[in-house]
């Protein structure tokens, strides 16, 4: 069985009759994750982002660990950071959550699901 839990969610934890449990000697957490430190989420086969970011985010996204992979760019106006994930869902959230100061560039399909959200998002604003 192979199950993923959120453990702040949990409640009243007891342990049954001195049971324990070791993870298998094969056992690769990294495959759990998606390959980039969003939390323990698998969603798809891992691929390749890569994003814009601008303004006080740029500082941001320089100090914090993304991925095992990341590659940080630097322009004067931007930051690019690109790397390997499987966590499509939670990343889409993390770019909405910085508004105008993120702009994914790949891939394809994902920058589709991103400009769809936005044009949600502002038939919202004008109600």
């Amino acid at each position: 069985d192979d199950r993923l839990f959120v453990l702040r969610r949990m409640e009243e934890i007891r342990l049954k009759n001195n049971e324990s449990f070791n993870l298998p000697a094969d056992y690769e957490f990294s495959l759990k994750h998606g390959f980039s430190k969003f939390g323990a989420y698998t969603f798809k086969e891992p691929v390749k982002y890569k994003i814009e970011f601008y303004g006080n985010t740029q500082i941001w996204i320089k100090e914090n660990s993304w991925a095992d992979d990341q590659i940080i760019d630097e322009t004067e106006n931007k930051t690019t950071l690109t790397f390997t994930s499987s966590q499509d869902d939670k990343i889409l959230e993390w770019i909405l959550s910085c508004g105008a100061d993120a702009k994914p560039v790949e891939p394809g399909d994902f920058v589709q699901r991103w400009k769809d959200k936005i044009r949600k998002m502002s038939k919202l604003a004008e109600t």
